[in-house]
Parts: C-alpha cells; sequence; structure tokens
C-alpha cells in the first residue's frame, strides 16, 4: 500500500502502522514514516517557495518596466520643453534625437 505523502501527525501514525503491518521492525517502520514525511514537508515548502518567488520576480519586473517608462517619458518631455528659443540647427538636433527615441519604444 502506498504512504500517505503529508506532514500531519495522523499520516505519520498511519504510515508507520502500515509498515508494521506489512512485517518491518517497530524502529524501521517509524525510521519510513519519519522519512516520508520529512519529504512531504520539503515538497509543501518547496512549492509555496517557488509561487513566492514567481510572485516577487513577476512584482519586480513590472516595477523595473513601471520606472523605466517614468524615466523615459520624463527625458523626452524636459527636451521638449526645452528646445523653446533654439536656433534652427539645435532645434532640428533635438527634434531628431526626440524621434529616434520614440521609434526605441
Amino acid at each position: 500500500m502506498p504512504l500517505i505523502k503529508s506532514k500531519s501527525k495522523q499520516a505519520l501514525s498511519k504510515n508507520i502502522a502500515a509498515e508494521i503491518r506489512a512485517g518491518k521492525p517497530r524502529a524501521q517502520a517509524a525510521a519510513i514514516g519519519y522519512a516520508t514525511q520529512k519529504a512531504a514537508g520539503a515538497e509543501e515548502d518547496h512549492e509555496t517557495t517557488s509561487r513566492a518567488l514567481h510572485h516577487k520576480q513577476t512584482f519586480h519586473s513590472r516595477r523595473a518596466e513601471q520606472t523605466s517608462d517614468d524615466y523615459h517619458s520624463a527625458v523626452v518631455g524636459s527636451i521638449e520643453h526645452q528646445h523653446d528659443g533654439m536656433d534652427h540647427g539645435a532645434h532640428h538636433a533635438v527634434h531628431h534625437a526626440m524621434r529616434k527615441l520614440k521609434k526605441e519604444d
């Protein structure tokens, strides 16, 4: 009979009893039961950690993207306001740089 993979005390007791019924000595049955319980705990902890890590990475990726977009908007906005009163050559250079930045988006 397969053992119950769980961290609960009830599962531990049932696993030990199943191993004793299968003819194993008590000490060996207890060792198998505890090992199964420990492995089940590690699997559950790994799943929880994986979910938390995925959430953290997703959050930070979104935050970095938003920060980059905010910075880009601020730079383009400041360039647009600075070209008032410039000579024609400087105005053309700024306009060209802004078009290039917008194409990179």
